[in-house]
């Protein structure tokens, strides 16, 4: 079984962006929760992409949260996230 940990607004890509973007009616230790579809930058290209994938079964007003195991940016990098909390799920 895989661990894998949420993602909120702040929390780095593996190419140097952050993620612009979240639920301000969701937070993760005061932070906005991220979900698929919110914004991210990128740290080798200009301009702003989306979160694609999420925490599959996890929900916030309908948007999959962002997860560090399923979640990747649009940039043309494709970056992967380093979470900033412990907080998890699990993932056969």
């Amino acid at each position: 079984m895989s661990v894998g940990y949420f993602l909120r607004v702040g929390d780095s890509t593996t190419c140097g962006g952050k993620i612009l973007t979240g639920d301000s009616t969701f937070q993760w230790h005061g932070v906005p929760a991220a979900r698929e579809g919110d914004m991210v930058n990128c740290g080798k290209h200009p301009g702003a992409y989306k979160i694609l994938g999420g925490a599959a079964d996890t929900f916030d007003g309908g948007q999959v949260l962002a997860g560090s195991l399923d979640s990747f940016s649009s940039c043309p990098c494709h970056a992967k996230f380093i979470p900033g909390i412990p907080d998890s799920y699990s993932k056969a």
